[in-house]
């Protein structure tokens, strides 16, 4: 809880040591489903950031992701298992592609004292389930 700081003037000083917090959980979404927001809660804390790793049960296709402070700021790398080839964004976190025009995009829109929103985009007539897990750090 303390450490000892090298002040820069040949002095040093007991500090005490800031904390990071840290969780983790794992959630779904029904692709069919409309367009709209899924509250996760349960970290105890602001996030600052979170990853999101994801797949879909109807796509060969998963998606790593991260927020940063619920800003736009948001990178996505896309992997196509079936041509093993990445892709990547900057405009969500998770995205779900069943086929041509048919996706599923997630993104952070909210971060709140006890977890963060995600702010969910239908596009076509996506089926499928998507599961994904997430770690948030504050």
């Amino acid at each position: 809880t303390k450490y000892l700081r090298e002040d820069g003037d040949g002095t040093s000083s007991w500090q005490t040591a800031g904390g990071i917090s840290a969780a983790c959980g794992r959630g779904s979404r029904d692709t069919a489903a409309a367009s709209g927001t899924q509250a996760i809660t349960g970290t105890g804390f602001t996030p600052v950031a979170v990853w999101f790793v994801m797949g879909s049960n109807d796509t060969a296709k998963g998606s790593v992701g991260f927020d940063i402070n619920g800003t736009a700021q948001n990178v996505n790398n896309r992997h196509n298992y079936n041509t093993d080839t990445w892709g990547m964004t900057d405009t969500f976190s998770m995205r779900a592609v069943h086929s041509a025009g048919n996706q599923y995009d997630g993104k952070i829109t909210t971060l709140g004292a006890d977890g963060f929103t995600i702010t969910w985009n239908k596009y076509g007539s996506p089926t499928g389930t998507i599961s994904f897990g997430w770690l948030a750090i504050g």
